[in-house]
Parts: structure tokens; sequence; C-alpha cells
């Protein structure tokens, strides 16, 4: 079985707490295939190598459909669930998407 650690967030621009999370699960024997964030606004390369000197991380530009379609159909996620992903409406006074 794959196991994957998968956040939205509005920006990755801090390793810590990801790190954190990955180094906990690994104290207690659980190893992590990969680490998918979505997130909005800023993404900082430093902390995205950090990230994958401990597991590969694939980081998503949610403001980018055609590239989310993309990574949606490479990752092989369903069209009809792609779709959802890609049109659930956004609370506009606050830029939260449900999930």
């Amino acid at each position: 079985m794959r196991v994957a650690l998968g956040m939205i967030i509005r920006s990755l621009d801090s390793d810590i707490e990801i790190l954190r999370f990955v180094e906990n699960a690994e104290k207690y024997g659980h190893r992590l295939d990969c680490v998918i964030v979505a997130y909005a606004l800023r993404l900082d390369p430093v902390a995205v190598s950090r990230i994958s000197e401990k597991v590969p991380v694939f980081p998503i530009n949610i403001n980018d459909p055609l590239y989310c379609a993309q990574e949606f159909r490479h990752r092989g996620v369903s069209e009809k669930a792609a779709r959802t992903l890609l049109t659930c409406p956004v609370d506009t006074d606050r830029g939260i998407v449900p999930y």
C-alpha cells in the first residue's frame, strides 16, 4: 500500500510542519511515499528542496486549472473526480475551497 500526505494550504513557504510530520511517521515505523501540496499563493523552492531530501514532494498550484487537470490525469484521478475538484465553488469572501 502506498501512503501519501496530502494538504491544501495558502502558501508553501515553510517546511517545518511537514518535516515534523514526516519525521514523526518515521519514528513510529511509517514511511510516506510522497507529499502532495496544493497551494494557492506562494511556493518557496527552498522549502520544497528541504522536504524533497526526506520524501518526494509534488506541489500543485490550485490557481492554474489546466495544470491541475494535467496533474490529476498523470496521477490517475478519474475524470469525474477531477471535474468535481476543479469546479467546486469557492467562498469568494474568504477564498476558501471546500474539500
